[in-house]
């Protein structure tokens, strides 16, 4: 399993968890969707950056950004090498 998809399997844990989700959520869900609303923007985000040992900048904390877990799960690949 590659970085990305391990990257992905937890936020995909964290996202159900803020969103009290039960069903399986797609990588490409859009995740504003199925409720995220910009308070759980920024829960989801300080608990990212703790887990993953990376800090989000202001601008990258966009909805944009958390659309999806398969965009999210990129931009934190980035932040982590480099």
């Amino acid at each position: 399993m590659d970085a990305v998809n391990k990257i992905a399997d937890v936020i995909v844990i964290k996202v159900k968890q803020l969103l009290e989700f039960q069903e399986d959520i797609d990588l490409d869900e859009d995740l504003i969707a199925l409720g995220l609303n910009s308070m759980d923007l920024m829960a989801l985000s300080v608990d990212l950056e703790d887990i993953f040992n990376i800090d989000f900048k202001p601008e990258e904390l966009l909805f944009k950004n958390f659309s999806s877990i398969r965009k999210l799960s990129g931009l934190i690949e980035k932040k982590m090498n480099g």
